[in-house]
């Protein structure tokens, strides 16, 4: 799929949801097929609606060893981006507790770190920035993280011009659909992440059942 055409299709999915107002504002649409009609005419066959692919299954980058990093192993799952900087003290302060809660929730979410200034643009290309590597490289083994760090490569490149990225550290959360549903623009200690991701994953869980029987939540 072309860049332009994979630029357009995120924008359109690129919906930021605040999970705390969602769960107080979103009801899940009908299922096509059940609107009552007044008339006895059949009603028109709706066209099948276009399957939009997940966007961070695609990611094709290098991680902190400019080894390659493929995105695929993000299908299917959830996932929370930290973005960081290894000049940022707030970034370095809390990795320690996300070293630790990355192999607590493993089995809901995975916790994958992101370097923006991994990578700069040269004759409208991205191009990494080794340098830069090598100091978060230095930071990863200064205090023993286990989770990987990846570079943005076009895709996550345009999500973080798209979001407006502003501070760091920056967090995303993506559902298993590859949807943005969260962002935190904070660091926080190990009991502010653990609150944080339970009501993430919980706005998650009642979304996907929504999604599942949406009867039910009518």
């Amino acid at each position: 799929m072309k860049l332009h055409k994979i630029i357009a299709l995120l924008l359109a999915l690129l919906m930021v949801v605040p999970f705390a107002q969602a769960q107080e504002a979103t009801q899940a649409p009908e299922a096509p097929g059940t609107a009552q009609t007044e008339t006895a005419e059949e009603p028109a066959e709706e066209p099948a609606e276009e399957e939009v692919p997940n966007y961070f299954a695609m990611v094709k980058t290098v991680d902190l060893n400019n080894e390659p990093f493929d995105g695929s192993v993000f299908e299917g799952k959830r996932l929370m981006i930290n973005i960081w900087a290894d000049w940022c003290p707030p970034c370095r302060a809390e990795m320690p507790a996300l070293n630790k809660l990355a192999e607590e929730y493993k089995d809901k979410i995975t916790i994958v770190g992101m370097i923006p200034e991994g990578v700069t643009v040269e004759e409208g290309k991205l191009v990494v920035v080794p340098e830069k590597l090598d100091l978060a490289k230095a930071v990863y083994e200064e205090m023993d993280i286990t989770y990987p760090t990846i570079v943005p490569e076009e895709i996550l490149y345009t999500l973080i011009s798209q979001t407006g990225l502003q501070v760091f550290p920056t967090t995303w959360f993506v559902d298993e659909r590859g949807y943005l549903i969260h962002i935190a623009e904070s660091s926080y200690d190990e009991a502010g992440w653990r609150s944080l991701m339970d009501n993430v994953l919980d706005f998650m869980d009642t979304q996907a059942e929504a999604r599942e029987n949406p009867d039910a939540a009518q």
